[in-house]
């Protein structure tokens, strides 16, 4: 039986590591921070993704770190590729199914001189051979016996970001489930 993708899972660009802000600001020859963050699939131990960015001309990774891509040093991947040609990340432990996960952050630098509005910064899926093109970033299932390898790959829905918007920028932001009894408590008094 092969994995599928469920709503929950996804992948998407953030401004703040809380996954709240998906909107940011850039000025020519600024720079500003951008968090990865990723919802696993539920039912489904993850051990890595394969992705690449999307972004308008002259917005660059910045290079003052090594790949520009900055990890948690308590889960530090396996890294092939490059963020605008294709990142294999690969994690190890594998993370639980329907986990919430910053996956890296790195900063985006606007090597533009006039100022922009409405750039959109969208992730799309990598290659994991040269046979296939993938249109989604996609979740690699952990494989118990092989930390270096993977059971096979799982569709996310990815998350979108702007900088500089200047009306309505529809960006999708992650919704993390709740039952009614702990809404209700966010509003009473204790």
């Amino acid at each position: 039986m092969f994995p599928v993708r469920s709503p929950g899972q996804s992948v998407g660009l953030y401004f703040d590591p809380d996954r709240i802000d998906c909107t940011g600001e850039i000025a020519p020859f600024g720079r500003v921070r951008v968090y990865v963050v990723a919802q696993t699939p539920p039912g489904q131990v993850t051990t890595g993704i394969l992705l690449s960015l999307q972004a308008p001309p002259n917005l660059e990774v910045w290079e003052g770190d090594p790949n520009g891509l900055i990890f948690d040093p308590r889960n530090f991947p396996t890294v092939s590729g490059s963020l605008a040609g294709g990142l294999d990340l690969q994690f190890y432990p594998c993370f639980p199914p329907d986990t919430v996960v910053t996956l890296f952050e790195f900063d985006l630098f606007d090597r533009s001189d006039t100022p922009r509005s409405n750039l959109r910064l969208h992730l799309v899926g990598a290659n994991p051979d040269s046979m296939s093109a993938q249109v989604r970033p996609q979740f690699k299932i952990c494989d118990p016996n092989d930390p270096n390898g993977n059971l096979g790959y799982v569709d996310a829905v990815a998350h979108d970001a702007y900088l500089n918007c200047s009306g309505m920028c529809i960006c999708t932001v992650a919704i993390e489930p709740a039952s009614w009894s702990s809404i209700k408590h966010l509003y009473t008094k204790p």
